[in-house]
């Protein structure tokens, strides 16, 4: 994987989380919400964490090569699935920020192509099969970006 732009070193530092991320995810294989947890556990420490989470280096405001709101979706749908969903409870909060978390979970599984909370084992494997396929067009934008 390419880690490095010409304005500044390592896109994605490889930290100990990212390496035992690189290690994981081969075998992973989700099939209920406690493995796919864990799937986009390595997903969210692979993109977001190793990238500098608060200032995403692959960001052009933060000298990478991605437009935030062109370029993002992948990004901001494991942050929201991890934080809103599988790891933080989305019903805390005001009604409001409840009611705004669950659609926008509603929106991240039919932009994955699952048009309800996933349930099934072959829901689990479809949302699997969406996010890594989106992993690695996020990856090729990059590289477009890096290699004219």
């Amino acid at each position: 994987m390419v880690t490095q732009t010409k304005v500044q070193k390592e896109m994605f530092k490889p930290t100990t989380k990212l390496l035992d991320a690189y290690a994981q995810l081969p075998w992973l294989i989700p099939q209920d919400k406690r493995s796919f947890g864990d799937f986009i556990d390595h997903l969210y420490f692979t993109f977001y964490e190793s990238a500098g989470k608060d200032n995403l280096r692959f960001l052009t405001k933060h000298g990478g090569v991605l437009d935030e709101n062109l370029d993002g979706d992948f990004i901001w749908c494991i942050k929201h699935l991890r934080n809103k969903w599988l790891r933080h409870d989305a019903d805390h909060g005001k009604e409001t920020d409840i009611r705004k978390s669950w659609k926008d979970l509603s929106d991240k599984f039919k932009w994955l192509g699952l048009n309800h909370t996933p349930i099934k084992e072959e829901h689990f494997r479809k949302l699997h099969r969406s996010l890594l396929k989106e992993a690695e067009s996020f990856l090729e934008k990059i590289l477009e970006k890096l290699i004219p």
